[in-house]
């Protein structure tokens, strides 16, 4: 299992105004193997037009186009209309609890 992120969540995260947070969100980030960059950014919007045609706003249509860009297969999120209304052949959009329910007893995850 790899951890992506990307240029969207690194910029969402340095606006974050609660200092601890966001170094904590910071320190985390450093553990990503996969990283989509802002090289990427036409890439990224076009897909994430495409994306926004299922109702999902601007900004969480970028996050899912980054992970798609990064050959994810999973997008764990607590929004609930993203797992409702995300449809794509290659990524999941999944709760935090469906994440732990399919991979949690795996040992090679």
């Amino acid at each position: 299992m790899e951890l992506a992120i990307s240029f969207v969540s690194r910029f969402e995260n340095e606006i974050n105004p609660k200092q601890d947070r966001r170094e904590a969100i910071s320190d985390f980030f450093n553990h990503a193997s996969v990283y989509v960059s802002s090289e990427q950014l036409k890439q990224v919007e076009a897909l994430a037009k495409q994306i926004m045609a299922m109702g999902i706003k601007w900004k969480d249509a970028m996050h899912l186009a980054c992970a798609n860009i990064s050959g994810c297969e999973l997008f764990v999120t607590t929004d609930g209309k993203i797992i409702k209304n995300y449809k794509s052949k290659g990524l999941i959009a999944c709760s935090p609890v469906a994440f732990f329910d399919f991979y949690g007893g795996k040992e090679d995850a």
